[in-house]
Formats: C-alpha cells, sequence, structure tokens
C-alpha cells in the first residue's frame, strides 16, 4: 500500500512530465509561428516589389517575361518554406518523444524504488509481500496459465441420451 507521501511524490512527478511535455509542444508552436512571420512578412514583400515591377510592363511580351522570371524564385520560397516546416515538424516529434521516453523511464524508477522501499519495510516486520499484477504488469502465476480442459475423447452421456 502507497503512503500519502508515496502518492504525493508520483502525483509531482507526473505533472512535472506533463510540464515538460507541453513545453517541448509550446516551443514547437513557438518555432511554427515565428516561420509563418517571416513568410508572411517576405510575402508581403515579394508582392509589393512584383506589383511594382508590374506597373512599369508596357507591352504583352514584357509582361510574359516578367512572369516567367518570378516564377522560379516563388517556387524555391516555397519549397525552403516546406523544408522549414518539416525540420520544425521533426524536431517537435523527436523532443517529444525524448521528453516522453525520459518520463516513462523516470516513472519507472519511481515505482521501482517504491516496491523496494515496501519490501524493506515488509521484510523487517516479517511480512509477505504482496503485489498487485496489474500495477507492475507481472505474468499470473503459473497455477493460472494451465488450461482448464475437459476430455474431447469421451464424453459422458446421460443415460437418456444413450437410449436414443
Amino acid at each position: 500500500m502507497l503512503s500519502r507521501e508515496q502518492i504525493a511524490a508520483t502525483r509531482k512527478a507526473y505533472l512535472d512530465n506533463l510540464f515538460n511535455l507541453t513545453n517541448g509542444i509550446v516551443e514547437g508552436a513557438d518555432k511554427l509561428a515565428r516561420l509563418n512571420m517571416e513568410a508572411t512578412r517576405s510575402t508581403l514583400a515579394g508582392q509589393l516589389d512584383r506589383t511594382q515591377k508590374a506597373l512599369a510592363v508596357r507591352e504583352p511580351q514584357e509582361w510574359l517575361r516578367l512572369h516567367d522570371r518570378l516564377a522560379a524564385p516563388t517556387a524555391e520560397k516555397v519549397q525552403t518554406r516546406n523544408r522549414q516546416l518539416f525540420e520544425i515538424a521533426a524536431s517537435i516529434h523527436v523532443d517529444f518523444m525524448m521528453r516522453f521516453a525520459q518520463a516513462q523511464w523516470e516513472a519507472y524508477g519511481h515505482r521501482v524504488r517504491t516496491l523496494a522501499e515496501d519490501v524493506a519495510k515488509n521484510r523487517a516486520r516479517g511480512l509477505r509481500v504482496r503485489c498487485s499484477r496489474t500495477q507492475f504488469r507481472s505474468p499470473p502465476p503459473a497455477s493460472c496459465t494451465k488450461p482448464c480442459r475437459k476430455p474431447v475423447g469421451r464424453r459422458s452421456r446421460s443415460p437418456e441420451a444413450a437410449s436414443m
């Protein structure tokens, strides 16, 4: 049985882990917001530049040449932004998974220490230690794993069934 201090420590550990995971997600959202602001600024500046160049065009052929000259840089900007988005998403994912794995490892270590403390307390008192199977997901005892089978070859028949 867990004491109040152990329960409080476990809750605190879980809240700390949740806080760390949430911080990682917020940092990633901040990076995405910064990238979106940069993209918006560069798009507006590029649009202003393209509009000024388009107003200076006098002939339709110049318009087509201007369009062709501006298409390649726009495609490169889109590819660069997509690559940056992918890098941020990958870093968020890796950071989240690392923090989650660390939190799980710490929780496991805490459970092991708690079990060791319980064993030490109970041994000192001369009591047997009981572990719940659900808490540590240990395999069931051997007596529970034996299948309960009835004989298949012979089936007992009642006297009424035998007379039919």
